[in-house]
């Protein structure tokens, strides 16, 4: 019966009739409505059982509306308590051996779309994020993206959450599943840092958890202040440590090219000649051009049959194979290693494109550290790994005209600039 007519009192005789009908089985049904608007999953369970004790097996429950319900007060978000709410319904279910059907909230963007039949993304405090976004896994501190989950099908994958005192801790990620599209902003914050979400994804901010919606410019969003070694750390060799900064900063190891190092510190050249040499048994040639020096790390075996230089065979198995400059990225394999590890790689890596620098002047900031790079994938790297050895960083892009970018990693902060030095 159209309600209008209910409200308005314009029935006819049929109407009269259904509704007539509706009442007699409703009279006759057994019903029991708790009207606390503010219920727990425990609370539901605790009456659900009594008055199963009463009455026998429930044949229903029905809960209007989940989003009404509340859960853990400790919950990093209010995604997270509806899931947790969520959750303890299907036990109750099973528990009680009768379904529980939970209503839940829509967003209004569904009435503007043609085809009007709810998705997933539709769900009111379910923020969402895009395939692109990357995780960062707790077994061995590398990245992934919510793409690679859901193509894959991985389920409790082991990453980095935060708790309710704001510590990273290791959790699961049951599993990763597609919301249908949506609107997605691009949230941009001063360190460099960016985020796709959607307007209703919930950012940490000093009052509390806020939808991207709702913040403005000019809010304080929590970043991480250090990131712990993984759960399973897994050590490299430390000649491939050094070797690897050095050729990631200012090396070539490109198909049918000769792999070589360039450099005009003394230093730098030794540490990459010994590495080679302790490492894949190279007897390093050096050449000088100008005010620089090329070392090439010729193999010490004749290529033939399919066999390679020991270090392009290493390169590619990095992942790193034919990646030029503005492509170039920290392996999954360093960012698995122990804290002293990567202490050492980005020791070595400084000194290919960082700087560190005093001012004497007595204006501006006394100590200037940064490392330049074309490839943004290999500054956010950097950051990332800097937050091994508890530094702080932001990246800045600098234009160069009609060069690629530069995306500049700069330390800032006394306490990072003292851990950092």
């Amino acid at each position: 019966v159209d309600s209008t007519k209910v409200r308005n009192g314009r029935l006819n005789e049929d109407d009269w009739r259904r509704i007539s009908h509706a009442i007699g089985r409703l009279g006759e049904a057994n019903l029991w409505i708790d009207d606390n608007p503010n219920v727990t999953v425990m609370e539901i369970r605790s009456k659900a059982r009594r008055l199963q004790s009463k009455v026998g097996q429930l044949g229903m429950i029905v809960v209007d509306y989940i989003q009404l319900m509340s859960g853990r007060s400790g919950a990093e978000s209010r995604q997270v308590e509806v899931a947790e709410i969520s959750r303890g319904l299907k036990i109750l279910a099973r528990e009680l051996e009768c379904p529980v059907v939970a209503l839940a909230q829509l967003n209004r963007g569904l009435e503007q779309r043609a085809d009007k039949r709810p998705m997933l993304s539709d769900l009111r405090e379910s923020g969402c994020l895009t395939a692109s976004t990357r995780l960062l896994r707790a077994d061995d501190n590398a990245e992934i993206t919510l793409g690679e989950l859901v193509a894959s099908g991985a389920q409790n994958v082991a990453v980095w959450a935060l708790d309710d005192r704001w510590r990273f801790v290791p959790s699961r990620l049951t599993h990763a599943f597609p919301s249908g599209t949506k609107e997605v902003f691009r949230l941009r914050l001063a360190s460099g840092r960016q985020v796709e979400a959607t307007a209703n994804h919930r950012f940490r901010t000093v009052s509390g958890w806020t939808t991207l919606g709702d913040l403005h410019i000019g809010d304080r969003l929590a970043v991480p202040r250090r990131l712990d070694p993984p759960l399973s750390p897994e050590p490299m060799d430390p000649d491939e440590v050094v070797l690897l900064a050095h050729l990631i900063g200012d090396g070539c190891v490109l198909p049918r090219q000769p792999v070589h190092y360039t450099s005009n510190d003394p230093a730098n050249l030794g540490a990459v000649e010994g590495a080679a040499s302790r490492r894949f048994g190279i007897t390093p040639r050096r050449v000088q051009q100008d005010a620089w020096w090329h070392s090439y790390l010729p193999a010490p075996i004749h290529l033939t049959h399919g066999r390679r230089n020991p270090i392009s065979a290493w390169w590619a198995d990095l992942g790193l194979e034919d990646c030029r400059s503005r492509q170039k990225f920290v392996p999954d394999a360093l960012h698995a290693v122990p804290d002293h590890q990567v202490g050492l790689f980005l020791r070595h890596l400084w000194a290919t494109d960082g700087t560190i620098g005093i001012n004497t002047s007595g204006t501006g900031p006394r100590v200037r550290l940064s490392y330049a790079t074309t490839s943004r994938r290999l500054a956010d790297d950097v950051q990332r790994l800097l937050l091994r050895v508890g530094v702080q960083a932001r990246i800045s892009v600098v234009p160069q005209g009609d060069h690629h970018p530069l995306h500049q990693v700069r330390v800032d902060g006394v306490t990072s600039q003292q851990r950092f030095l």
